[in-house]
């Protein structure tokens, strides 16, 4: 029986930069999975731009709102086991979801967002995940000198 994972990104396929490459790589990694069936839905992006087969992609959305409601909708459809959330940002939205779907929260943090405390609700998702990972030592780092977490629970995922 294949794992069901949903996640939560910003952007992925059809947007430029760092992390949108960082969302690909780990996504098409998910892809090759046989283990895995990925759904994910990117705030911004285009809808069809060379996403793996295996991976059931949908972006862009107009509106966070609606973005929101279409993650709040996948989420109770699918039962994901696991849900990334991209984003320290998507925290707000990431945790209520695992509440309700009693899944387990992968959150990824990327750079200076993560380098002091945030909004509650960007906190409550980090406080509510299984799993951080860190692009960066720098950024585990700083990371962990705020977030009342051990420090073997953030984990190092380097860009490629």
């Amino acid at each position: 029986m294949k794992r069901r994972v949903l996640a939560l990104v910003a952007e992925a396929y059809g947007s430029s930069g760092g992390i949108a490459q960082f969302n690909r790589h780990l996504l098409d990694a998910m892809a090759q999975r046989a283990d895995l069936e990925v759904r994910a839905l990117g705030l911004y992006g285009d809808t069809v731009t060379g996403e793996p087969g295996e991976i059931v992609w949908r972006a862009p959305f107009s509106s966070k709102a609606g973005y929101a409601m279409a993650s709040l909708a996948e989420a109770v459809r699918v039962n994901p086991d696991l849900i990334v959330s991209g984003l320290i940002g998507f925290g707000g939205l990431a945790a209520p979801l695992k509440v309700l779907t009693r899944s387990r929260l992968w959150s990824v943090t990327h750079g200076w967002e993560a380098w002091q405390p945030g909004p509650w609700t960007d906190n409550w998702g980090l406080r509510s995940s299984e799993m951080i990972t860190s692009v960066s030592r720098f950024t585990r780092d700083k990371l962990l000198a705020w977030l009342d977490r051990p420090a073997e629970r953030v984990e190092l995922l380097p860009n490629t």
